[in-house]
């Protein structure tokens, strides 16, 4: 069984904002058991909402336990099996855009925006200076990209995919995800009773699993983005309890998790395929094109990879009960070791290609973001940014945490019980014995005229340093005003894992490995140039470094690791409730609960960006650093041999295409709440839960939520722009869970043998929708992040079109008005969620009928049970966020089901 905490915790528990706890069951002296399975097939499903077809579905899950004495009253076992097998597709399927065949064939005549404005295609190869400083091109006759101009890698993609389900430009292809498991788990625990004072007791699991193929939105198609996966997991733990005396209790526990993975085998020369040059001949992976709004073809990650992630755990704690108060004494040590090979990260060695609509577009042009197409530009060969990986990666990264705590319950008197804690947490960084590099923002850099910036290998300073400062106090209160109602209060600090725990091996550098370097490449200014041409294939990599030097990647893509990035995310919570018992052992709960989280990771520390303030330069900022409008602007080259943009020039760090800054603890949130529970233990034959939470929460770690994934702000020096309604944020929760056993268990004979034993339960969810952000804007060619457009003042973000008679085939969600392009060269007003604007709320309820049928003369409490569980009952649509991207010719459309349609499944499960 297991229970989650997620509001005040003792001192006991940390390095997280919520907790898990599980306990295993034990056994006897009497031997119990049972046996299940669960079967769900697709002849009982019901359809997606944009689905033709019931995606065949055939999942079992079947298992049983066992427990009882090995020695009696000294030895128990229990034991467990439970295997899974599932094949079939995804039960919710919703649609993805493939181009039309006019478009495979570079005819764009067709291509129209939400408004229902022709987008019209520009041709690169017609890009020349406006004389003002600026760039100019000409578009395609008739919006049609000739045959002899389409790239011949991109034409074998283009034959290679399915064709469209339906017309239309957008939304024309329902997926095909599948998703084959195969998994087993073995499970025993042992108790042993050594004296009556000392207590062993252990653990094990063995979990196998394998994911023969797990196809996304193209299924079976040599370009689907999914690969196998699988691997073993292994769990152990040994606990001793020891019975000091009446007061004083010890326990000790040690424990290893260890969890291991492999990506697609190396049998599977899938890169072959698309023959583009550059790529080793027999790759496994498919290289991977990110084209826009299209799913992605290929996917780079499709390469032989091995993970075996380590974990051990030793925790030791003391109970000493002393008149008044209950103290609790202890601290845990964890080691985790991550030895991998990885051949996918950095591209892969088939390479990851992303096409933008700039370089079809019109440069200089009100309209620049929104005016070409991605599909253009692949089709022409222009790529955008690219990213690659020389040679395989080996690497073992090693982290560990150590942890003391302190609990204090104090009965101050027989009405009020108050509760101190204190944990201390020291958190160490990953490493990989002295095999990372990064660069140090002071050395000077060699390779560029000695500007600070340059690699250092091998160094603990690489590493984020360890904060020594992350104190933790815990302080709860509890009041009884009456032998009915209570009164509770509390505040606690807790810390989660440290920002540079969460890298992996990237911290390792994403550019330089002990074996061999990956590159990146992109558009030298903003997509008036490509990066390179696709059927040149991918610029040649460096050769393996046999001397260290500092200027490796000038050019190319750096990696750094923050001083700050040892710090580890943490939450100020506090709640403050009261709690009241009715009759029929009916308790009512409410509360309000806060909590406001600092040093959260969030990739808002973009401080490579070019200064705002050199916006004003225009279009100058995209002109070559040695063109005559730049020399006649004063603008020098940065070093000796610089060739780039003005913009380039103008970054801190110029030597550097981007730099890659993981542990970034900068992140901010703030959730304020009102918590409503009523619940009503099992009493005759009813219990039910029924919770309520009214909230809100901001941040501005981004739509992405915590991760330094994020984009970046679209300023650094005004992180508060990204401040927003959390993504996550419901307004509205309305959760009930339920059981009611139907009457009749007292008959006998063949009534009673029909009509007892059965029992209803059910789980709804109902809550509001989460925030939508508008995205697409100005692409201003300062390296900046998060471009968004302009909120136009008085219109609604929302069509007019209720969600409740809204139609995904006719109607859009969202108002085209609502939103214009910025100025050239500005940043728009959108904030990275609107206020007004939510997603469809969720609604689902959730039913099971169960029949329990006592066979006594078998054996005493041997019964069987049998049950049909009905998941969204009402088989009730919600559709998922529409496209929000400004220009975009999808924008307002909805092309997903967010829930599962109804599914039914049948258990047969025997207990004795």
């Amino acid at each position: 069984e297991f229970k989650v905490n997620t509001t005040l915790f003792p001192a006991e528990q940390g390095r997280g904002f919520g907790f898990s706890s599980y306990t295993l069951k034990s056994g006897t002296n009497s031997f119990h058991g049972n046996a299940w399975e669960f079967l769900r097939n697709d002849a009982l499903d019901a359809r997606g909402f944009f689905s033709r077809n019931k995606p065949i579905v055939r999942q079992n899950e079947f298992g049983g336990t066992i427990g009882g004495p090995i020695f009696k009253d000294k030895t128990f076992f229990f034991g467990t099996y439970s295997g899974f097998r599932r094949g079939g597709g995804s039960p919710v399927r919703g649609t993805v855009t493939l181009p039309t065949p006019a478009f495979r064939q570079g005819d764009f005549s067709q291509l129209k925006d939400a408004k229902g404005n022709l987008i019209p295609i520009f041709d690169p190869d017609t890009t020349n200076p406006d004389g003002q400083g600026g760039f100019v091109r000409t578009p395609f006759p008739g919006n049609i990209v000739p045959a002899n101009r389409i790239s011949a890698v991109a034409k074998r993609v283009m034959d290679l995919l399915p064709d469209p389900d339906f017309p239309g430009i957008v939304n024309n292809f329902v997926s095909r995800s599948t998703t084959n498991v195969h998994r087993d788990v073995f499970s025993v625990k042992i108790d042993h009773n050594l004296t009556a004072s000392h207590k062993l007791y252990g653990s094990l699991t063995r979990m196998f699993r394998n994911t023969d193929e797990s196809d996304t939105a193209l299924g079976d198609n040599p370009l689907d983005s999914g690969y196998p996966s699988g691997g073993p997991t292994t769990t152990w733990r040994v606990n001793h309890d020891w019975i000091i005396s009446t007061t004083l209790l010890n326990h000790f526990a040690f424990g290893f998790h260890g969890l291991s993975g492999y990506g697609r085998r190396p049998d599977e020369p899938k890169g072959d395929l698309i023959q583009l040059p550059g790529t080793p001949p027999g790759a496994p992976g498919m290289p991977a094109f990110y084209i826009g709004d299209l799913p992605e073809l290929g996917n780079s990650d499709q390469q032989p990879s091995l993970r075996w992630v380590q974990t051990w755990n030793l925790a030791e704690s003391l109970s000493w009960t002393r008149g008044r108060h209950q103290f609790k004494f202890g601290g845990e040590y964890w080691r985790q070791k991550y030895p991998t090979l990885a051949q996918e990260a950095g591209g892969g060695l088939s390479g990851t290609f992303s096409f933008s609509n700039l370089e079809t577009s019109q440069p200089n042009s009100p309209n620049y973001t929104i005016w070409g197409t991605p599909l253009a530009s692949f089709l022409l060969g222009q790529v955008d940014y690219a990213g690659k990986l020389g040679l395989g990666q080996r690497r073992t990264m090693e982290e560990y945490y150590l942890a003391f705590f302190a609990d204090d319950k104090i009965q101050i008197s027989p009405n009020l019980t108050l509760t101190l804690g204190l944990r201390y947490d020291i958190p160490w960084a990953y490493r990989d014995n002295q095999r990372m590099s990064a660069i140090d923002l002071a050395l000077p850099n060699p390779g560029a005229g000695n500007r600070p910036g340059a690699y250092v290998f091998g160094a603990d300073k690489i590493a984020a340093p360890i904060d020594w400062k992350e104190f933790g106090p815990r302080i709860g209160l509890a009041y009884s005003w009456n032998s009915k109602t209570v009164i509770r209060a509390g505040y606690g600090l807790l810390y989660s894992q440290t920002n540079a725990t969460a890298l992996g091996g990237f911290q390792a550098g994403g550019n330089f490995f002990e074996a061999g370097a990956a590159s990146t490449i992109q558009s030298p200014n903003n997509g008036v140039s490509s990066a390179f041409h696709l059927d040149s294939g991918f610029p040649a990599l460096p050769s393996p470094v046999d001397n260290l030097v500092p200027s490796i990647n000038v050019g190319s893509t750096a990696d750094y690791m923050s001083p700050h990035g040892g710090k580890a995310g943490r939450t100020h919570n506090w709640m403050l409730g009261i709690q009241r018992e009715l009759a029929a052992g009916i308790v009512l709960d409410a509360a309000y609960v806060g909590n406001k989280g600092t040093h959260l990771p969030a990739g808002l520390d973009n401080f490579n960006q070019v200064p705002f303030h050199y916006l004003s330069l225009g279009p100058l900022l995209n002109q070559d650093i040695n063109s005559p409008e730049a020399i006649a602007a004063g603008i020098v080259s940065p070093f000796p041999g610089f060739s780039g943009s003005v913009a380039q020039a103008l970054r801190p760090y110029p030597q550097y295409i981007d730099i890659y800054n993981p542990a970034q603890p900068v992140g901010n949130l703030s959730y304020h709440s009102f918590q409503a529970k009523a619940q009503k233990r099992f009493n005759k034959g009813l219990s039910f839960l029924v919770s309520y939470t009214l909230s809100k929460s901001l941040t501005d770690t981004g739509q992405g939520g915590f991760t330094i994934w994020n984009a970046g702000p679209q300023d650094i020096e005004r992180h508060r722009l990204e401040k927003t309604i959390a993504p996550d944020d419901r307004t509205h929760t309305l959760v009930t869970s339920w059981v009611y056993e139907l009457p009749g268990k007292n008959l006998r004979g063949l009534a009673g043998g029909i009509l007892k034993g059965w029992a209803v339960s059910g789980i709804t969810d109902y809550h509001s929708g989460t925030p939508i952000g508008f995205y697409g804007g100005q692409n201003t060619p300062i390296f900046n992040g998060a471009d968004r457009p302009n909120r136009v003042p008085g219109e609604p973000a929302r069509s007019n079109v209720s969600a409740g008679s809204f139609d995904p085939d006719r109607d859009l969600y969202l108002n085209p008005a609502a939103i214009v392009g910025p100025a050239p060269y500005t940043i728009g007003t959108a904030g990275p969620s609107e206020p007004d604007l939510r997603g469809f709320a969720f609604f689902e309820e959730n039913f099971s009928l169960i029949k329990r049928t006592y066979i006594p003369h078998i054996r005493e409490n041997f019964n069987v049970e049998l049950r049909a569980d009905f998941f969204n009952l009402f088989n009730r649509v919600v559709f998922s966020g529409p496209d929000a991207g400004f220009g975009s010719p999808g924008f307002g459309r909805v092309g997903g089901q967010a829930n599962v349609p109804r599914i039914i499944q049948l258990g047969l499960k025997f207990n004795f």
